[in-house]
């Protein structure tokens, strides 16, 4: 009942940054922080991005994947 509460209040928020593990058939296991962006004009248009940190096995990964 907690939850439904919250959720008729729109109190229920998702979260919008974080780390993401994302098991890739070459590249491995790739641990890749995202961002989430909402654009109040349009509360139906968002902009999901994910990154790897410099230098990182993540970012070598991307970078050799790109050139696929």
């Amino acid at each position: 009942m907690e939850f439904e509460t919250h959720w008729q209040r729109h109190t229920v928020r998702t979260k919008a940054y974080g780390i993401k593990l994302i098991d890739h058939p070459e590249a491995g296991r790739l641990a890749l922080s995202y961002e989430l962006t909402r654009f109040p004009q349009d509360p139906e248009v968002s902009l999901l991005v994910y990154t790897a940190a410099p230098g990182s096995r993540e970012e070598v990964a991307l970078r050799l994947l790109g050139k696929e």
